[in-house]
């Protein structure tokens, strides 16, 4: 990335690069860590071990969808988002999860290597989004709409349908885009997938899709609950955030200094889940 800037006469924006590297040493870590419990856990470690392995093929998709957007279409409006987009990129402390990833469906054999297709696909459709590039984005969506539907994988189709409700949040079409989100929160949550049913809560709550302050509280205070639910603390400060952000758009006054108050113990902690892999990057640096 900062290569390719460089060469684009471009400066990447301050701790583009440092996270993209911090990501990649903690998926690394991750990648170690999924593989030696499948030497030592026997065959029910390999079972969990292949789940692992799997969400972080998948955070790996994005961060090298990230670097292609960031690198081919280095754009203006990719570089002036370049440091939301380094906040979009999925956690990886998710895969570490195996009681969380346990509890998830998983396609057949059969269904397999087809979701897996369309999930690489999407991880394009995310850096499109999130570096402003909505036309590519606009017109990548539909075939994956088409195969989702087709695979029939249920999960598959909630993702789907919580990016088109992304995607017309972005293109104004508001009533589409919160029809689409309930739609993949109900889909999600039935499945037990927390981090799309958080997502898509998440952008409920945004006043990008033009409601009223009492529905985007509630999306905020669902949002809360699942990220506590995840042990996410920086999706739970942000979510408790914006609940307090509404709660004063309607005049709770009281109500909103009282959510501050109690979120303020656990900014400490978000702001360490956030810098720690900062910190491992520059101690391999100096290490090396």
């Amino acid at each position: 990335v900062r290569r390719r800037w460089a060469w684009a006469g471009r400066r990447p924006r301050r701790g583009v690069v440092a996270t993209l590297d911090a990501y990649a040493v903690g998926w690394a870590r991750a990648s170690r860590d999924a593989c030696r419990s499948a030497q030592t856990m026997g065959d029910g470690g390999a079972v969990v071990a292949d789940r692992r392995l799997a969400c972080l093929a998948r955070r790996r998709d994005s961060a090298a969808a990230l670097i292609r957007e960031l690198t081919e279409h280095a754009d203006d409006e990719a570089i002036s988002a370049a440091p939301a987009e380094m906040r979009r990129l999925p956690t990886i402390a998710d895969c570490a999860d195996g009681d969380a990833l346990a509890r998830q469906p998983q396609p057949t054999e059969a269904q397999r290597p087809l979701v897996r297709e369309v999930e690489a696909a999407l991880a394009t459709f995310d850096a499109q989004l999130a570096a402003g590039h909505y036309p590519a984005a606009a017109a990548s969506l539909p075939p994956l709409e088409v195969r989702a539907e087709r695979i029939g994988f249920a999960p598959l189709w909630a993702e789907v349908l919580g990016r088109r409700g992304q995607l017309a949040a972005v293109q104004g079409e508001f009533a589409g885009s919160t029809r689409d989100l309930h739609a993949s929160v109900a889909l999600a949550r039935r499945h037990g997938l927390d981090d799309i049913e958080q997502t898509g809560w998440e952008f409920l709550s945004s006043s990008r899709l033009g409601s009223d302050f009492a529905t985007a509280l509630a999306a905020a205070q669902h949002a809360e609950a699942v990220a506590v639910r995840r042990d996410d603390q920086v999706g739970a400060v942000n979510a408790a955030i914006s609940a307090a952000y509404n709660e004063l758009n309607l005049g709770r006054t009281e109500a909103a200094r009282l959510r501050l108050t109690a979120v303020a113990p656990r900014v400490p902690a978000a702001v360490a889940a956030l810098t720690a892999s900062c910190a491992a990057s520059a101690s391999r640096r100096l290490a090396a």
